[in-house]
């Protein structure tokens, strides 16, 4: 693909503070000189709070000074979807060579005042991943981005920040003249899906690719976030476990009244994510449950212990944290993960399942259990509401504690 001139992206204002996800990158480095500016696409430039005016300059990658740090962010337990987590950095390397040398393919970094925040593949859809299952458009090109975790010191992360990013990535897509974007996040990775649809992709259908289920998803030039998302259709929030406990769940439309707009699944997934955290680090204080210490050989340094929980029968949970005096538990909410028991898919976090597969455990008699899921589902919709309204506040964290990212925040070409 024909590489163009470094370009300095500087999105008016990013999306709004419902969302949660926060990345600041750790690596350093000197802002490439010559960046052209460049003026956002309208689409990109909707009034919003939270973060503004994120000046990303994109250049194009370098295997041989870039291969540590995308490394270090391949091998974050965030960034589980890649696959790549297990590679060396002599891999990585060669990874990143063999897109720089394909004309299919190119690879970006974009930094911020010459910090390294993002990674970026584009890629000619004809000719790579979706060759045989999507019918493309002249100009149609191909994305994925990978976002640097979060750093050690809490008091850098900054709120909305992977929206910005998300947002200046489009418009780097747009200044290569692409006529319309195409991803394909995996059909389970929620997290994605939903940073997606937040700068107007529209999910067109189920794919079949060679490792995994994809969501094949367009973004034409000049589409409008909220015109797409009107186009989502219908998504289920759950609101009780297998549909049981009470007829507590509920399915709230994209559009949905005024009544029911805290409800939709951005920002119910993050109300699930702190409170499926917030159980698991008070019941393993209460040593309720004994989760595991996991061994992690790319372990970053500094970065919280990595632990695994396993309910027989039901779900593997995944997450950092640390054992503070009186066996506190303080949980990186962003690294949690859960994943099936049987066939180690990941699966959505849900509270009020979580609360099923630990019923004998924490001894909830059967005549019971419906008034403890109504309970949760009301603690839920509580959270999901302070959420739509401006934000839950970003998770507690040791000055000194690991890095974070949520699972999910990439797609690529070849891996889940």
């Amino acid at each position: 693909m024909t590489i163009t001139p470094q370009t300095t992206i500087t999105p008016q204002a990013t999306m709004s503070t419902q969302t949660t996800e926060t990345r600041q990158a750790t690596d350093t480095g000197d802002t490439p000189a010559g960046a052209v500016p460049i003026v956002d696409d309208p689409a990109l430039t909707e009034p919003a709070c939270g973060t503004s005016d994120l000046p990303l300059v994109f250049r194009p990658a370098d295997p041989e000074t870039d291969a540590g740090r995308v490394h270090r962010w391949l091998t974050h337990p965030g960034a589980h979807h890649w696959q790549m987590g297990h590679l060396s950095r002599g891999q990585v390397r060669r990874y990143l060579e063999q897109i720089t040398d394909d004309d299919a393919q190119d690879a970006w970094i974009g930094e911020e005042a010459g910090d390294a925040l993002v990674c970026v593949e584009t890629y000619d859809p004809t000719r790579v991943v979706l060759t045989d299952v999507h019918d493309a458009e002249t100009g149609d090109l191909g994305m994925h981005l990978l976002v640097a975790p979060a750093p050690q010191d809490v008091t850098r992360r900054r709120h909305g920040l992977t929206s910005a990013i998300m947002r200046a990535v489009v418009a780097h897509c747009w200044s290569l003249g692409a006529g319309r974007l195409v991803v394909e996040p995996d059909v389970e990775n929620d997290a994605v899906r939903r940073k997606n649809r937040e700068v107007g992709f529209e999910e067109l259908r189920e794919i079949a690719l060679p490792d995994k289920r994809a969501m094949l998803s367009v973004l034409a030039r000049g589409t409008r976030p909220e015109a797409a998302a009107a186009g989502v259709g219908t998504e289920s929030v759950a609101g009780s476990a297998a549909g049981s406990a009470a007829g507590s769940a509920a399915e709230v439309g994209s559009g949905g009244d005024a009544g029911t707009q805290h409800l939709r699944p951005e920002h119910m997934a993050l109300a699930q994510r702190h409170l499926v955290a917030k159980a698991l680090a008070e019941f393993s204080h209460e040593k309720l449950l004994r989760p595991t210490a996991e061994q992690d050989p790319g372990e970053p340094a500094g970065a919280a212990p990595l632990w695994r929980l396993e309910v027989p029968g039901a779900s593997t949970y995944r997450f950092r944290a640390r054992r503070l005096a009186l066996d506190h538990w303080v949980l990186d909410e962003e690294s949690l993960q859960r994943l099936d028991a049987v066939h180690g898919h990941q699966r959505p976090l849900d509270a009020q399942e979580l609360i099923v597969e630990l019923q004998h455990l924490l001894g909830i008699p059967e005549d019971l259990l419906g008034t403890y899921l109504e309970e949760v589902a009301a603690t839920l919709a509580s959270a999901a509401f302070k959420n739509h309204r401006g934000g839950l506040p970003p998770p507690s964290w040791p000055a000194d504690g690991g890095t974070s990212t949520s699972p999910g925040t990439c797609s690529t070409p070849r891996r889940p």
